[in-house]
C-alpha cells in the first residue's frame, strides 16, 4: 500500500547495545500507524519498525491490538509523540488502551472510562509493557504526548478546560509509576489547547522536563507569541510531580506550533520542530538558548524532532499506510 509520511523529520538517539537485543545499536525506530484513513480518526494500530541509516527495514514490532495491554492511536497526525528514556532504554508511546476491534469513531474524543489513556514502553529486548493506564485523565481529549525518566511518567494533552480547576487546561499531567499511578496536573495554561510534545532529557547531569506546544493569547509574555519549548521545574530543581513553574527556555517568538525539541548531551546546542516554521537551531550562551536559524519547510505536514539527543541526528519518522 501507498505509504504517507505524517511527521517527516525528527532527531532520535542510538538505542542500547546488548547481547541478544531486538533492537540494533545506531538504527532508527519509526512510529507508523496502518489500516486507518486519518481523517476519520476510527483507531489505528501502531508498529514501530526498525530501519539502518541506509533505510533498510531490520524488523516491525506490532503493538498489541487485543487483550488487555492493547495500545491503539486515533490516527491523526499531532498524536503519538513518540519519546525515549534519558538512558536510551525504551521508549516510551501514548496511546490509547482499547482493543482496535472496539474503538469508534473520533477515538481521542471518547471518555477516559472507555479509552483510558495509557502510555505503553518498549525497550531494547523487545519487551512491551503497558505501565501506565489511566481512566480520568483527558477524557473526551487528545493525548498528545508521553515522557519518563524511567521510573515516573508525564503526559501532554489537550484538555478538558476545567478538568482539575475552573477555567485552566491541564496540559501535563504527573501520573505516576508503574506501581502507584497517580493524576497530578504540573502545568496548566501554557499552551492553552495547543499542547504537543513532552520530552525529558537529561542535560549536563542534570533531568529536565520540556513540553512543546502553541498559544496565541500570550498569557505569559504579551509581547509576543508563546509558541516554544518551555522548560517545567519544580524550585527543588527535581522533575516536577506537583503543580510548578515554565519558562519559555527555546521560544519561536511568532505564531506556529513547536511539537517537539532535541537537546546534546552536554546542553549546548537543540532543535525545535515547528509545524509552520521549520527546524529551529539554539545553542546556548549567556545561561539562555539563543536562536541561530531555521531550515524551512515546505509542504512537510507535521514534524517532530523528538525522542532522544541532537547529537545522534539520526531520523525518526511517523508514516501511515
Amino acid at each position: 500500500m501507498k505509504k504517507f509520511i505524517l511527521p517527516a523529520i525528527g532527531l532520535f538517539a542510538s538505542l542500547l547495545a546488548a547481547q541478544a537485543q531486538y533492537f540494533t545499536s545506531g538504527n532508527l525506530a519509526v512510529f507508523r500507524l496502518s489500516g486507518n484513513d486519518s481523517s476519520s480518526g476510527n483507531g489505528a494500530a501502531i508498529f514501530i519498525d526498525q530501519y539502518t541509516t541506509s533505510g533498510t527495514l531490520a524488523s516491525s514490532f506490532a503493538i498489541p491490538t487485543t487483550g488487555a495491554n492493547s495500545i491503539i492511536q486515533n490516527g491523526v497526525a499531532y498524536e503519538g509523540l513518540m519519546t525515549l528514556t534519558p538512558d536510551n532504554g525504551r521508549l516510551v508511546i501514548p496511546g490509547y488502551n482499547i482493543a482496535l476491534a472496539s474503538s469508534v469513531s473520533q477515538l481521542n474524543f471518547v471518555s477516559s472510562s472507555i479509552a483510558p489513556r495509557s502510555i505503553a514502553t518498549l525497550d531494547a529486548y523487545g519487551n512491551f509493557a503497558v505501565p501506565i493506564k489511566n481512566s480520568t485523565v483527558y477524557s473526551g481529549f487528545t493525548l498528545t504526548g508521553a515522557a519518563s525518566d524511567g521510573t515516573n511518567y508525564w503526559m501532554a494533552g489537550n484538555g478538558p478546560n476545567g478538568e482539575f480547576n475552573t477555567g485552566v487546561y491541564p496540559q501535563i499531567v504527573y501520573v505516576g509509576t508503574a506501581s502507584a499511578g497517580t493524576t497530578v496536573q504540573v502545568a496548566t495554561n501554557v499552551f492553552g489547547s495547543g499542547t504537543r510534545g513532552l520530552n525529558v532529557y537529561d542535560v549536563a547531569g542534570t533531568y529536565g522536563l520540556y513540553a512543546c506546544g502553541f498559544s496565541s493569547n500570550g498569557a505569559y509574555n504579551t509581547t509576543k507569541y508563546e509558541c516554544g519549548s518551555y522548560l517545567l521545574s519544580n524550585i527543588s530543581g527535581v522533575l516536577p510531580t506537583s503543580p510548578t513553574g515554565s519558562s519559555n527556555s527555546f521560544a519561536d517568538g511568532t505564531a506556529g506550533t513547536a511539537f517537539d525539541l532535541a537537546i546534546n548531551p552536554a546542553g549546548t546546542i537543540a532543535y525545535a520542530a515547528d509545524n509552520s516554521l521549520g527546524i529551529i537551531k539554539f545553542t546556548h550562551s549567556g545561561g539562555v538558548w539563543n536562536s541561530n536559524y531555521t531550515i524551512l519547510l515546505t509542504n512537510a505536514g507535521y514534524i517532530t524532532a523528538a525522542g532522544g539527543h541532537a547529537s545522534s541526528s539520526p531520523s525518526e519518522q511517523r508514516s501511515q499506510q
